[in-house]
């Protein structure tokens, strides 16, 4: 949702003081589009915004949002409807070049997890501007890429691994998409492995992953 003109600079200055709560959210008469292969929707001039309405769908939402945080589920994690209903293809379809190449065409496939290339370090340090390797030497980071020093940096997933279903293999490399993975940001897979990696709940699910 994209919010223009009078609910940008009202509405949504409440909105991001609301945030943390998590709030139900009603918009009335807005316009839907599709842009790069994604379903979005934007306010318009006529457009209004109720927060919490006291409606029963409302209150349901409400209800599951509560009943997953009680169960320590995050559903920013869950995945997309758009991901549910896609096409299903196997290995063979993806090394074969038979698929469609169509940008913004996605795929789904169901594949063993035969080996993780990097379980002791998943993650790495990144330029903020390029999101390049950096060497970090006492706080200090330097980027080859960019060629400075002393540049500001962050961590970043970088998950390599191998899947196998019907004798075949792919190697995969997840950067961003690793939180689904690992059901959390790098920053927190980082601080949960800091003392001992062994005593990371994280670190633990990315072990007993392969085979499964």
């Amino acid at each position: 949702m994209t919010l223009w003109g009078d609910l940008a600079e009202i509405e949504g200055e409440l909105l991001e003081n609301v945030e943390n709560i998590k709030p139900v959210l009603a918009f009335c008469d807005v316009k839907c589009s599709i842009y790069k292969g994604d379903f979005v929707l934007s306010t318009t001039p006529i457009s209004s915004l109720l927060i919490n309405p006291a409606f029963e769908k409302a209150d349901n939402l409400q209800k599951w949002h509560d009943s997953m945080k009680a169960k320590n589920i995050d559903i920013s994690l869950m995945p997309s409807r758009l991901m549910r209903t896609t096409r299903k293809v196997k290995i063979s379809d993806i090394l074969d070049g038979s698929l469609a190449n169509v940008k913004d065409m996605y795929y789904k496939f169901n594949a063993e997890i035969s080996n993780i290339d990097n379980n002791n370090d998943p993650w790495y340090h990144a330029c903020k501007k390029c999101y390049r390797w950096v060497t970090v030497i006492e706080s200090a980071a330097t980027c080859d890429y960019c060629s400075g020093e002393d540049i500001d940096y962050e961590e970043r997933y970088r998950l390599k691994f191998d899947v196998t279903t019907d004798d075949q293999s792919l190697s995969i490399t997840l950067f961003d998409a690793a939180q689904f993975f690992f059901g959390c940001d790098v920053k927190e897979y980082v601080c949960s492995t800091f003392v001992k990696k062994e005593d990371s709940g994280y670190y633990r699910k990315l072990v007993l992953s392969k085979g499964k």
